[in-house]
């Protein structure tokens, strides 16, 4: 039996050898799992790692123990004379080899699977393999490879055998369970991504990225957040793209920490949730923010240690670009994709190409319309040459047209070749090439592909409904151009139903900017439809235009308004949060008009808060959110009374599509009316020749207001005036240019009274028009100097200064009449009674004291001072911001004023306290019990037309905080004829006559004593 025993114990030695060699075979093939993404051959390279790493280690053992042998023997030698001589070099020769060994194979075996190891650990592996697979269109292998994958990682939860005794130990170990939770999220993602990038099904990618979302959010993911990256950045583009916006602002606002704190492989999802955000801040209208978070994303990425040559650099310039190109900058623009050329030329068989085509060729268009661009985007071929060659006097607006039309054939092409006919890429593709045969007037090259392209959108509606109706606009503008006698009207009511159902929806959880710039952006729409329907004249035009107007003139304010009107119903936390958060939101504003740099963090935490607040309201019983379209033309209708009249007066596109010519209708109802009537009126153009007169301000509008006075009248209201005969009430909405305009100036004495709105809507939903008076606060005779004791010069007549900014200060001059005016206005008011009338004068007539005194809420408040309007990037101001854009362009209601106690010398770190009280800080004030205010200075009513929402200045602050009327001024008004003109108003209104009616009899008595408008017809009442 003893001979037998070397023999078991060799096959015993062998079986235990056999036994590890299939647990570790069985370990790695349980690690890899080549059955799922993995291919077989990754099995074999790590199997071979792992083999090669335990060759490593024996031959480390046996250098080592070869080394400590021969030392051993050596010693002996030297101590033992009969001991076997040893050749110690000899012997470090065999262990240098052993070793050198031992290192190739570490080289070649294990250092190479650590890497492999790292690779396989990456939780964005699977879908770097899975975009490569995208990218070179294998869109079928990219999905099944995926979803194998991820049916591999949910069942790996099964236990091995116990006869796998390692796999069965490394599976129970912390190690493993990380592992195997960072694989399940890793194919969770991958799997997601290939059936939103292949459009195969967003509603289950959706799902699916909650899943990852949850397992990012898990314990064991608490020290790694940037987990939560990719799914936010992912699910904010599928709620995009599926018109869930609502949705997707939520995932923005938990995305935005993560990404500005996102290190190293998670670089570029921070970047691509900036881009997000700048896709979202341009669809809300808010280009600029737009622009800045890209310009940001540019130099986050120019920054970092990544390459600059890759794809994902030149998105982001392509990107930046065409923000660029949106705000009509062209140089900027054109230096963007200058860089981005650079990269993509060695890159055309991939998407980035035909995405640098598509920017290039609307930048190509845009330089053809400017004649300037820059020339190293012209294809510089050899064609081009040969052109070059044969027309050399070929103006370079033709060589951009042309290359514009190149561009966009090419980018045709090559996205039918690389997505097929029926993909979404190659109906916008089709789309652009066809916006640039509209714009070239050659509609029937347009109409074809616009018709083709529609009936590729049209199966993508439902997740692409923002490009589906775009593209049914410019459709509809063809159609007009090739036929204008086709019926146009079911296209227009299908796209305009859209945006007014988008619009309502948004406007739930937008906040006051966003409202804004969005409206900005559907009136624009709204416009070019309009246009066409009243250009048709067909029987219902007058109707369908006016309901338009009343959903989008002026709703951003209303919104803003109803708002408020909600908080002040609430009484709770509510709404000191609001009040609270439009202080922190002007502390911001006044850092970046003081020079500081935009902080998109900071401005994002202030959005975050104003959607918390505006889903908190939402939940409470109470609030019913703002529908902008739930106002028609039959409710201004019903709501008039015998003998009135409403008028809208709409400012459209003369031909659809053509901002270079806007022609002004007045949309005419009176309560027997059955339909509305349009009165075409006059070209924008016409008007602005009137009023662009020379000289100085008193020249200037005594000419407008006199010796063109017929004119006026001729181009503005004799087309009405038949219209209105028998009325004894108008109410009148103005647009555009006419915000600037004086009726009181070129009016007959004997029209009816006239009623300024911002949009007749406001009279389906009056306020009672009688409010009992109670007490009167009057501001003037302001010492602007006494923080210093300086003696101003008295020599200023007109109440109005020139401001640069509230850091750069002008001499606020005294105004000696004011304390005349507040005198004869203080007897007036004291004998009508019995409410009190407190004057604030001299030092007293301070910012906090009129803040206060605004808040408390009395019936009158009027102030005799300076005003001011600064308008815009045409003044100079030191205050400017990356990109050349003004601060003060940026955010208008900081462009206009009044000027209080102290201004000459308050310091411009006391904001709220500096004597210079703009719109903005006004529309933070609570007037809502303010029956009137006067604004007893110059251009008081002046401020930055802006679309649909009209003058963005001290009368839009005032609607804005709530005060019912309001009288203010359209140039700088004199000061001794001011206080004789408020005297006289005051007397009406102790009378108990309309306030309209005590201006407009104040103004005929002016007119006798002084014939020039100058003196008199720079007053206008409006009514909120």
């Amino acid at each position: 039996m003893n001979k037998h025993l070397p023999t078991v114990a060799v096959l015993g030695f062998f079986g235990i050898v056999a036994y590890l060699v299939v647990n570790i075979v069985h370990l790695v093939w349980t690690y890899v799992n080549p059955e799922g993404f993995w291919s077989f051959q990754v099995f074999i390279d790590v199997l071979r790692t792992t083999f090669f790493g335990l060759l490593f280690v024996v031959l480390v053992l046996v250098a080592f123990g070869f080394l400590c042998s021969s030392v051993f023997r050596y010693v002996r030698s030297k101590l033992r004379r009969d001991a076997e001589k040893v050749n110690l070099l000899h012997d470090l020769a065999y262990v240098v080899v052993i070793l050198l060994s031992a290192l190739f194979e570490y080289w070649w075996g294990v250092w190479w699977g650590f890497k492999m190891d790292a690779a396989l650990a990456d939780k964005y592996s699977y879908v770097t393999q899975s975009d490569k697979l995208i990218a070179a269109g294998s869109y079928d292998q990219a999905l099944t490879e995926a979803r194998a994958a991820y049916e591999q990682a949910q069942a790996a939860n099964v236990r091995s055998s116990k006869f796998f005794l390692l796999t069965r130990l490394y599976q129970t170990s912390s190690y493993a369970r990380t592992q195997q939770l960072s694989n399940t999220y890793a194919t969770t993602v991958n799997y997601a991504y290939c059936l939103a990038e292949t459009n195969t099904s967003p509603h289950q990618a959706d799902s699916l990225y909650q899943v990852a979302l949850r397992l990012a959010e898990s314990k064991q993911f608490s020290t790694q957040p940037e987990y939560r990256i990719f799914p936010l950045v992912s699910l904010s583009r599928i709620s995009l793209a599926q018109g869930q916006y609502q949705q997707a602002e939520r995932y923005f606002d938990a995305l935005l920490p993560y990404a500005q704190l996102a290190q190293g492989e998670d670089i570029d999802y921070a970047i691509s949730a900036l881009v997000i955000f700048a896709q979202r801040a341009y669809q809300t209208g808010q280009s600029e923010k737009a622009l800045g978070l890209l310009t940001h994303a540019v130099t986050l990425y120019e920054q970092s240690d990544e390459s600059r040559k890759t794809s994902f650099y030149a998105q982001l310039l392509i990107s930046a670009g065409l923000a660029e190109l949106r705000a009509q900058r062209l140089t900027q623009a054109g230096q963007y994709l200058v860089k981005a050329q650079e990269v993509v030329d060695s890159k055309r068989s991939k998407q980035v190409y035909l995405d640098f085509l598509h920017a290039k060729g609307l930048y190509c268009m845009q330089a053809a319309q400017a004649g300037a661009g820059d020339e190293a985007l012209l294809q510089s071929g050899f064609w081009h040459t040969l052109g070059q060659l044969l027309e050399p006097d070929r103006p370079l607006s033709e060589q951009f047209r042309l290359e514009a039309e190149h561009c966009l054939q090419e980018l045709a092409a090559a996205s039918e070749e690389r997505n097929g006919a029926n993909s979404v890429a190659y109906a916008q593709n089709l789309l652009a090439l066809a916006q640039l045969y509209t714009g070239q007037r050659q509609f029937s090259r347009a109409q074809p592909l616009n018709d083709q392209a529609l009936g590729v959108l049209r199966e993508f509606k439902s997740s692409n409904q923002d490009a589906y109706f775009a593209a049914q606009l410019q459709g509809t503008v063809n159609r007009y151009y090739a036929n204008k006698k086709q019926p146009l009207e079911p296209a227009i009511r299908e796209i305009e139903q859209y945006y007014f159902t988008a619009l309502a929806s948004r406007f739930a959880l937008f906040t006051e900017e966003e409202r804004e710039h969005y409206v900005l952006g559907i009136s624009n729409v709204t416009n070019t439809l309009n246009s066409i329907r009243l250009l048709q004249g067909g029987a219902t035009a007058g109707e369908q235009v006016y309901n338009s107007v009343l959903g989008t003139k002026s709703v951003a304010l209303f919104a803003t308004q109803h708002l408020r009107q909600a908080l002040a119903g609430a009484k709770g936390q509510e709404l000191s949060s609001y009040y609270s958060l439009l202080s922190d939101r002007a502390a911001l504003n006044r850092r970046k008009l003081s020079g500081a740099s935009e902080a998109i963090v900071e401005e994002t935490a202030l959005k975050s808060r104003e959607k918390q607040l505006l889903n908190q309201l939402s939940t409470t019983s109470h609030f019913t959110p703002f529908n902008p379209g739930a106002v028609r033309w039959t409710d201004v209708r019903q709501a008039l009374q015998d003998r009135e009249t409403a008028i809208e007066i709409v400012a459209l596109p003369t031909r659809p599509q053509a901002p270079d010519s806007v022609t002004y209708y007045a949309l005419l109802t009176q309560r027997s009316y059955a339909q509305p009537k349009v009165v075409p009126l006059f070209q924008e153009h016409r008007l602005t020749r009137l009023l662009n007169q020379a000289g100085t301000t008193e020249a200037r509008v005594n000419r407008i207001y006199q010796e063109k006075r017929d004119s006026l009248y001729n181009l503005i209201w004799a087309p009405i005036a038949s219209e209105v005969t028998g009325s004894r009430k108008i109410y009148l909405s103005v647009s555009g240019v006419l915000h600037t305009v004086s009726f009181a100036g070129f009016l007959p004495p004997a029209t009816p009274e006239v009623v300024l709105l911002s949009s007749t809507r406001q009279l389906t939903t009056r306020r009672d028009a009688a409010v009992g008076y109670k007490a009167a606060a009057l501001f003037g005779n302001i010492n602007y100097d006494y923080s210093t004791g300086k003696q101003p010069d008295p020599a200023a007549a007109t109440r109005s200064t020139v401001v640069t900014d509230k850091q750069v200060r002008s001499h606020f001059a005294p105004l000696p009449y004011t304390a005349v005016e507040l005198a004869s206005i203080q007897k007036l008011l004291e004998r009508r009674g019995p409410g009190a009338v407190a004057l604030f004068e001299d030092t007293v007539a301070s910012e906090a004291a009129f803040r206060r005194v605004a808040q408390a809420n009395p019936t009158v408040l009027h102030v005799a001072t300076h005003g001011f309007f600064l308008p815009g990037k045409s003044t100079p101001n030191q205050l400017t911001l990356s990109g050349g854009s003004s601060a003060y362009d940026e955010q208008p209601l900081s462009r206009s004023g009044i000027i209080l106690a102290g201004a000459n010398s308050a310091r411009a770190t006391q904001a709220d306290q500096d004597g210079i009280l703009t719109a903005e800080e006004l529309a933070r004030l609570d007037m809502a019990h303010v029956d009137l205010v006067v604004l007893s200075a110059c251009e008081t009513a002046l401020g930055a037309v802006k679309g649909s929402e009209g003058i963005y200045g001290l009368q839009r602050a005032l609607k804005m905080a709530g005060v019912r009327s309001f009288l203010v001024s359209l140039w700088k008004v004199p000061d001794k004829q001011t206080a004789e003109l408020m005297a006289l108003f005051y007397e009406g209104y102790v009378q108990g006559l309309p306030k309209n009616i005590a201006l407009k009899r104040a103004q005929i008595a002016m007119q006798a004593k002084y014939t020039q408008p100058f003196y008199w017809a720079g007053f206008q009442l409006l009514t909120d």
